[in-house]
């Protein structure tokens, strides 16, 4: 049986590490960080298949394999973007020419290169991560790829609402599937069974920091389909002392009012505030969005 080895270089934007790492037959090595400690991995898979294929066939086969690695890197590292593959070499073509086969023609693509901050992640941690996204079943899979995905493109995002939209998209790919007549119950469901006690609230919150909270509480967003001045309740819930205040609702605050933010941009064209506030609205949502989606991500793998 004729058997086509592949290189397949590649980019891991947001994914620093201390040392080489092998999940399988993908490769990763770190790179020296830059005057403003940017980094990011590169590395080559190896990928052998037993008929002829087009680079393009090859690089989607690979994709599929290196998002699981982006997938576990995203629970774990915040500045994580898709991964990016520079180039595709048939390692074994002058051996298959010499013996007659039929190769597809050589067509290296120009490597690309990202650099973003942070801080390296830990080769075990990693390791784990990805051996449990490599296990998901197909459909579980395919939404928690969906909504790395979209974390990986807010990560690459410079304006605050384009970052913050993708943010909420990553997080409505997660919550979508309860969704019945009602957005708000889903969201509500959603929290309730990804963060089913208190300690696991507290230690979602421990991500989250709290003057962004308390501008959310300050808003006076209303969710209007239901008339619920959801941001007043955020406030109210942030003043009751710690030994009485419920933690997951104060998760399920904290989300219903960013989702105030969210309707009053997409429906309204913006929030009724004055502009600077408004920014600062969005930023607010984007610092408590980017964590909560990591830690959703990291929950599942680790």
């Amino acid at each position: 049986m004729t058997t086509y080895r592949w290189r397949i270089e590649f980019s891991l934007p947001g994914v620093p590490i201390a040392r080489p790492v092998t999940l399988d037959a993908i490769h990763l090595e770190p790179t020296p960080r830059d005057e403003n400690s940017r980094s990011r991995s590169i590395g080559y898979l190896v990928l052998e298949t037993d008929q002829y294929l087009q680079d393009s066939a090859v690089e989607a086969a690979a994709l599929s394999r290196l998002e699981f690695v982006a997938v576990a890197a995203a629970a774990l590292g915040g500045s994580v973007r898709g991964p990016v593959v520079t180039s595709v070499r048939l390692e074994n073509r002058d051996d298959l020419e010499a013996a007659g086969v039929r190769t597809p023609l050589e067509n290296a693509s120009l490597t690309m290169t990202g650099k973003v901050i942070a801080p390296d992640i830990e080769e075990t941690a990693l390791t784990r991560c990805y051996r449990t996204a490599l296990g998901l079943a197909g459909e579980e899979a395919s939404l928690w790829r969906r909504a790395a995905r979209w974390l990986w493109r807010a990560n690459s995002e410079g304006d605050p609402y384009d970052k913050f939209l993708a943010l909420w998209i990553s997080f409505n790919v997660l919550y979508g599937p309860l969704k019945t007549d009602s957005e708000q119950r889903a969201i509500e469901d959603y929290l309730a069974k990804a963060i089913p006690t208190e300690p696991d609230a507290e230690k979602f919150l421990a991500g989250v920091r709290s003057e962004d909270l308390a501008l959310l509480g300050a808003s006076g967003l209303t969710l209007k389909s239901r008339n619920r001045l959801v941001a007043n309740e955020l406030q109210t819930a942030l003043g009751v002392p710690g030994a009485q205040q419920s933690r997951r609702g104060l998760v399920a605050l904290a989300f219903l009012t960013i989702y105030a933010v969210r309707c009053a941009i997409i429906h309204e064209g913006g929030v009724a505030v004055p502009r600077d506030s408004e920014n600062r609205l969005v930023w607010a949502s984007v610092s408590v969005l980017k964590p909560a989606i990591m830690y959703l991500l990291r929950n599942r793998l680790e």
